[in-house]
């Protein structure tokens, strides 16, 4: 463990004393007690199938764990840690976990997936792994398998990796087009990209040297954001150094986004108990009736301020209808930009889905960050500034960190502060519903009953007509519903957490001050005696959040 992972645990008993001494809740400490016991970052790895990925982790552990030769439709993400014991379970919707062998690693039994999992967990004892115990690698399903796999690759764990590898074979020479809108997301995120092209022992030096400079020119023109970095490896002879390094890397980097999260998760619950201690110390010598007047006042300051918090809210609501037309206007130009890759594809039975939903996601996000990010943040700050104005009283007016259903394991994207768990509610926007019925109607005007000598006749301006009055306009239809629920969705999460916040800190703020009222009506050397207690859990609590700071930092 890290020292201040071990150092948070061992302060967790004291710290949910405190709690519970004054009758504060504390359950929210349990919960965190789990997740910095069990702190991982992954590293998912992507590739076409038969890339090389599974070869990849096997050759680091030493032994045949992964299956090599599987369906890539059918495959599951494969999460790897270190643990003391070994243990393989498939994890379900519901988070729970059923126990498997080792080798439905390679061929899960068909009772297994018609529970739908998620995931394959394999937790090793593994003298591998055990170099990098903060690090859960993610063998993903071969990124050909289409919208799907991409959906699962970007939206299940976008948020809760460091980093991403890319395995490209030597074979291919050059991006493929999936690979490339791959990158172009992950850009938007500033997420690094390790890319190990593999297989390289099939190739003339001279030309692994020419296929590396090619992909890593390639690769400079889609990132602009993003840190990246192009190797050689070779799983067959055991050449993998480069991949090695870029998991020590990680797992070094681990640390620093360990002690950030914990000082976000930890920081807030202390700071409102420290509030709470300090009320109670009377610092402001307040009497019964003072407290009974300054409760009164806060009273009225609340309903002040959310009356202004209903009027910005419906200043942001109207401006939901205006951002989502113009991020269509968006998602149309990128759409029509690719109009003759599309054709190309209606011909030739590619997979519209997959790329439709590529062009349409990174348009979107592009344009929910440019349309509509300016303005909740602005909604956010504003909301900010008439709570200083308007309560009188020591309230938190910090919205900066509103995501209380982010986990220890959190990372931050290029979506920054308290927008990226709301735009989650984008990441899972259901595209392939979207587009399905109208990739129907392409295809059987293209090929419904016509023989394979007629398809190959079809006209390419016909086909691209198709694209252009019928399925791009299609597509925006559709999109513009969902887009319209998903702003709205956003901007309910962001009003849900401030209200959530400004009650637990009025909440606070209430008990502190019917609790410091009960104490009045002690005895004088009763009261100066739970004032003495008080002081010592604060100076705990401050110790505890100084050093929390200080490790952030």
């Amino acid at each position: 463990m890290f020292t201040q992972q071990e150092w948070i645990l061992s302060k967790l008993p004291e710290i949910k004393n405190i709690f519970e001494k004054h009758g504060r809740p504390a359950e929210k400490l349990d919960e965190l007690k789990k997740e910095v016991e069990n702190f991982k970052v992954r590293l998912p790895l992507i590739g076409p199938f038969s890339a090389g990925k599974s070869t990849l982790i096997n050759t680091l552990l030493d032994q045949d764990l992964l299956a090599i030769e599987i369906d890539p439709t059918t495959a599951l993400p494969a999460e790897i840690h270190y643990a003391e014991q070994n243990r393989f379970s498939l994890c379900l919707e519901d988070e729970s976990l059923i126990d498997i062998t080792e080798s439905d690693l390679k061929a899960p039994q068909t009772e297994h997936l018609h529970k739908k999992p998620l995931y394959v967990k394999a937790e090793l004892a593994s003298e591998k792994l055990q170099a990098f115990p903060h690090l859960c690698l993610v063998d993903m399903p071969g990124w050909d398998s289409g919208i799907k796999a991409h959906s699962t690759a970007i939206d299940n764990y976008i948020n809760r990796s460091l980093a991403y590898a890319v395995v490209i074979p030597a074979g291919d020479g050059t991006l493929r087009n999936s690979i490339r809108a791959l990158l172009a997301e992950l850009d938007l995120y500033s997420i690094p990209v390790f890319v190990f092209i593999t297989k390289s022992e099939k190739s003339l030096p001279e030309d692994i040297v020419a296929i590396t400079e090619q992909i890593r020119i390639e690769i400079a023109g889609i990132m602009k954001n993003a840190l990246f970095s192009v190797a050689t490896i070779s799983s067959r002879k055991k050449n993998i150094e480069p991949f090695v390094q870029s998991l020590h890397q990680l797992e070094k980097r681990s640390e620093s986004i360990f002690n950030i999260n914990c000082h976000r998760l930890f920081g807030k619950k202390l700071q409102m108990m420290d509030d709470y201690l300090s009320t109670l110390l009377n610092e402001e010598n307040m009497t019964a009736e003072d407290i009974a007047m300054k409760q009164d006042k806060i009273k009225q300051e609340m309903e002040s301020f959310r009356k202004d918090m209903e009027r910005e809210t419906r200043e942001l609501k109207n401006q939901i209808d205006p951002s989502a037309r113009r991020i269509l206007d968006l998602v149309k130009a990128d759409l029509h930009a690719s109009l003759e890759s599309l054709t190309d594809a209606s011909l030739h039975n590619g997979d519209m889905e997959g790329i439709v939903g590529q062009i349409v996601r990174n348009a979107t996000i592009k344009g929910m960050e440019s349309e509509f990010h300016p303005k909740l943040k602005k909604y956010i700050k504003s909301l900010g500034d008439t709570l200083a104005a308007t309560i009188s009283t020591s309230f938190r007016v910090n919205f900066s960190d509103l995501e209380e259903d982010r986990s220890m394991d959190s990372m931050q994207t290029g979506i920054q502060g308290s927008l990226s768990a709301a735009l989650l509610f984008f990441r899972t926007m259901p595209i392939v519903n979207i587009i399905a019925p109208l990739l129907v109607g392409l295809v059987s005007f293209l090929f419904g009953k016509t023989s394979s000598e007629e398809k190959l006749a079809i006209k390419r301006e016909e086909a691209r007509q198709q694209v252009l009055h019928s399925l791009i306009p299609g597509v925006l239809q559709k999109l513009h519903t969902s887009l319209i629920q998903i702003l709205e969705q956003i901007t309910e999460k962001v009003e849900g957490d401030i209200k959530k916040s400004i009650d637990e800190q009025e909440a606070n703020m209430k008990a502190a001050l019917d609790d410091l009222s009960r104490e009045l009506q002690q005895s004088e050397e009763a009261f100066r005696a739970n004032q003495a207690a008080i002081t010592q859990d604060r100076s705990t609590l401050r110790e505890i959040m100084t050093r929390l700071e200080g490790a952030a930092a």
